[in-house]
């Protein structure tokens, strides 16, 4: 079995990873994870305040941000003992994660949801729910756990 982990280094993908681990122990076999950490481009302006960004310096910013990001999930999988491969993508998280899942044929798609209200998907829409209409891969979303009797209302209020 192969699964896919999209991770983000938020608190919504940390869970994402714990439910992982607990689930791990549910299967038969040792699954093949891929941790896929996915950068929205940055937009070339050819220079910042006449300091030129070269593709070095910008490959550079792509590996120093997705390891600070990815630092807790993989100290967790780690201690976890699940052997795992990390990939850094490019693009817009949804399509990229729909594209690697189907590239690598992953069996099992794990990612985390930002928890908005209903109301807020509808505006904002989100990478979970993208993911459900971009790819055929099942998909299990990890709900962020809250505290009792915590309502979310949008994306940062809470009752």
């Amino acid at each position: 079995m192969r699964i896919l982990l999209a991770v983000d280094g938020s608190r919504s993908s940390d869970h994402a990873v714990q439910a992982l681990v607990r689930h791990v122990a549910l299967l038969r076999e040792v699954p093949a994870v891929d941790v896929v950490f996915v950068h929205l481009p940055v937009r070339p302006i050819g220079s910042i305040h006449g300091v030129a960004l070269s593709s070095e310096a910008l490959e550079q910013y792509y590996e120093q941000d997705a390891q600070e990001m990815l630092a807790e999930c993989k100290r967790t999988l780690m201690n976890a003992g699940i052997a795992f491969k990390v990939h850094l993508l490019i693009g817009e998280p949804a399509d990229a994660i729909a594209r690697f899942a189907q590239e690598h044929h992953a069996d099992l798609i794990f990612m985390g949801t930002r928890g908005m209200s209903t109301i807020g998907n509808l505006f904002l829409g989100s990478t979970a729910n993208k993911m459900l209409h971009l790819t055929s891969v099942p998909v299990v979303l990890v709900p962020m756990e809250r505290a009792k009797g915590e309502t979310l209302i949008g994306p940062t209020m809470r009752t």
